[in-house]
């Protein structure tokens, strides 16, 4: 028996959707704010981290439109690839503020200088701008 995408043959337009059966060929479809998959949920640095110096944040881009949420990893784990981009980055929050140099080298890593080449590197090669919903690099900063 021959499948029926949008009321034409399978064989004639393989690549249409299928109508009835969305759901069993790509799972859930989550929606912002109101699915099981996606919890829309901010980074809360542990005293773990804080004594990491790191924490790991997890973000969803929309794919067919400029969205970025922020989600914990159950979420990211969660997310549909079909219908996000999912993108994950290690956040500095403990350090200098800025680039510390010694002698005229680089010595130690800043929080903004660190967070700021974060960001860029996850546009540059994940093709996802966090700038929007990362707008601090020192969001979550305790500075020493």
């Amino acid at each position: 028996m021959d499948d029926y995408y949008s009321g034409w043959s399978k064989t004639t337009y393989k690549y249409m959707i299928y109508n009835e059966s969305l759901k069993s060929s790509y799972g859930e479809f989550p929606e912002i704010g109101n699915s099981p998959n996606m919890t829309i949920r901010r980074a809360a640095p542990s005293p773990q981290d804080y004594e990491s110096g790191y924490i790991t944040r997890f973000f969803a881009k929309k794919i067919n439109e400029n969205i970025i949420i922020e989600t914990d990893f159950d979420g990211y784990s969660r997310t549909n690839n079909a219908l996000y981009k999912r993108v994950k980055i290690e956040w500095k929050i403990t350090g200098p503020r800025n680039n510390i140099m010694l002698n005229g080298r680089f010595d130690k890593a800043g929080v903004t200088e660190q967070n700021t080449f974060e960001i860029d590197r996850v546009r540059k090669e994940e093709g996802v701008d966090l700038s929007g919903v990362l707008n601090n690099p020192l969001e979550y900063w305790r500075g020493n």
